[in-house]
């Protein structure tokens, strides 16, 4: 992670294959052994009211997505 760049975290399965899309861009990463992820964003797209989404992939199933919207 870069200093002062927003990043997204969250909780997924223990090292799952994890995609955030936030404005129309696609960030991906894999989870921690103890299922714990993180994720630079551009500044740019980060800005209240934008939507992100992310799924997981963890033995070859997709999660459904599950969506939030930025506050600040």
């Amino acid at each position: 992670m870069l200093p002062n760049t927003p990043t997204i975290s969250g909780q997924a399965s223990p090292n799952a294959y994890v995609v955030v899309t936030l404005g129309g861009r696609q960030y991906a990463t894999f989870a921690s052994a103890s299922g714990y992820y993180f994720v630079s964003v551009n500044p740019n797209d980060a800005v209240s009211g934008a939507e992100v989404s992310a799924i997981q992939i963890s033995n070859n199933i997709e999660s459904q997505p599950v969506r939030l919207t930025i506050g600040m």
